[in-house]
Order: structure tokens, then sequence, then C-alpha cells
């Protein structure tokens, strides 16, 4: 529910310490609604608010122990945190890749790629960027795995970003993919999109302007 700033304020502190009683040792089981007020606090117009609970999430995360109790944390306050990397305010985008890379470090970057997947397809710099970064800093954890056509096809729209970072890190990171998926798999996507696109996309895929560029 909304409440007033003073008052969540004191509820976020109360919830640290409890977690901080328990010896920074608890289960999930019978927290949903708790868990869901948390998810939407990181969005609330109040920054303060947003802060301490991206903290209190983070305590959240040396305090549940990783298996289920994690994971189910995780699914629930993901998307809400990487949308947090657009906020270059009151050190939120910090404090939100942080604990992104907590995760990271505690369940693996194959745990949240699905979400990732999600977050490229959005036209935001801060977000594609951090998210790239992320990827490539975990790559070889992920590379290999045929099952991220998700992945693929959001690298792709990455290829039309403004910014030329985005689109050189989406680039190497599909060159890489190719090793191990079908062209094929490439190519019906790519079709789908407009007709102006498919060429352009094609061309910084296979390196064709590059390649012609050398030969002139």
């Amino acid at each position: 529910k909304e409440g007033k700033w003073f008052d969540k304020k004191n509820v976020i502190e109360q919830i640290e310490g409890i977690i901080s009683q328990s010896n920074h040792n608890i289960i999930i089981k019978g927290l949903n609604e708790l868990i869901y007020a948390i998810k939407n606090n990181l969005s609330d117009g109040n920054k303060n608010i947003v802060k301490l609970s991206i903290k209190l999430v983070s305590e959240f995360l040396d305090a549940l122990t990783p298996g289920i109790n994690l994971k189910s944390f995780v699914n629930i306050i993901i998307q809400s945190l990487i949308s947090n990397f657009s906020e270059n305010k009151n050190s939120i985008k910090d404090l939100s890749v942080n604990c992104v890379n907590k995760i990271i470090s505690l369940l693996g970057i194959e745990s949240i790629i699905n979400d990732f997947s999600v977050q490229l397809k959005t036209e935001n710099y801060d977000i594609r960027n951090e998210i790239l970064k992320m990827i490539m800093n975990n790559k070889n954890k992920l590379i290999n795995q045929k099952e991220n056509k998700d992945l693929l096809y959001s690298l792709i729209n990455c290829l039309l970003d403004k910014n030329i970072n985005i689109r050189n890190n989406a680039k190497i990171l599909i060159q890489e993919m190719m090793q191990f998926i079908s062209p094929n798999l490439i190519s019906e996507y790519i079709n789908k999109l407009k007709p102006s696109y498919t060429k352009q996309i094609n061309d910084i895929i296979y390196d064709k302007a590059s390649n012609n560029a050398s030969k002139a």
C-alpha cells in the first residue's frame, strides 16, 4: 500500500532489524506479500525509498540460502532492479547494478538471462549498456547454450541502437553465438524485420561492409 515516506522508512528499518536478529538466515515461506511490497518500492516515486529498498534487497540476498528460496525471491524483484539501471541520480543505478551482480555471483547469469533478454528490448542506453557489460563479463557461461534464442533476438535488435558501443558489444556476442547455432535461426528472425533493416543487420553481423572496404 502507498504510505508516507516516514512510514515506509520505518517499516524498512524494522525489516532490516529482523534480518539482523535472525543472523541473516531467513526463509521465504509466508513472505510473499512483503516481497511484493519491496518490489513495488523499487519503483516508488520517492527516490530515497527506492535506495533503501535496493539496500534491503541486498540484505535479503545475503540472508536467503541459495536454492529455491533465493530463486523465488529473485524472480519477483529482478525486473524492477534492472529497470533501475536507467536511474542516474541518487546512486540508484550503481546500487541496482551491484545488486544484480550479486545475484549473478550467487545464482549464475543463466538464472536471469531471460530477464536480460526482455529488458534488452527497452530502447534505453543505460539499461542496454549495463546488461551487455554483464553478459560480456560472463559470456563463456552463455554463448554455447543453444536455447538462448530470445537472447539472440534481443541482441539483433541492439544492432539498430544509436550508440556504437551498444552495437559493437551486441555484434561481438552474436558472432560468438554463431559458432553454436544454426545460421537459419538468425536469418529467420532478420527476415521478419523491416526490409530496410535486413541488409543493415546482415552487413553488421557478417562484417560485409568492412570486408568490402578491405578488398577495395
